[in-house]
């Protein structure tokens, strides 16, 4: 079973700069990022996760099947 982590809700705001320091945001604002799971198109108004894998951070949509993988 895969160890689940809980998140606390963040601020828009902070979200934001946890994408920069990511260097996440300026794929999602060129319109490049996709989740993981499903592949649909990421906005920051559907991104649903963040995920680690392999040291890599990768975003994932806000579809509930794919949160849930």
């Amino acid at each position: 079973m895969k160890e689940k982590i809980e998140i606390p809700a963040i601020h828009d705001k902070e979200f934001m700069t946890i994408l920069k320091d990511l260097g996440l945001f300026e794929s999602i604002e060129s319109k490049q990022a996709n989740c993981i799971n499903c592949n649909e198109l990421l906005t920051f108004e559907n991104i649903g996760g963040i995920k680690i894998i392999e040291n890599s951070p990768k975003l994932i949509c806000d579809n509930s099947e794919c949160l849930e993988q």
